[in-house]
């Protein structure tokens, strides 16, 4: 993703940007198996900061 993406995330709050993160992560696992965790860079590097979600480490969904 591109500084943008980052952007719509600040916009969005820290519970709008974990259903967006969610989403992402489930679209991937539903149609890209064996994808079980996607990690989200910016402008192909690791964020560390300046999102009201934690991105520095892969996301998936919850067991169930």
């Amino acid at each position: 993703f591109n500084a943008h993406f980052l952007s719509l995330l600040k916009a969005q709050g820290e519970q709008g940007s974990a259903l967006l993160i969610t989403s992402v992560v489930r679209t991937m696992n539903e149609n890209f198996s064996p994808i079980v965790q996607v990690r989200f860079l910016v402008n192909g590097k690791e964020q560390k900061g300046g999102a009201p979600i934690d991105l520095s480490v892969p996301w998936r969904l919850p067991r169930g």
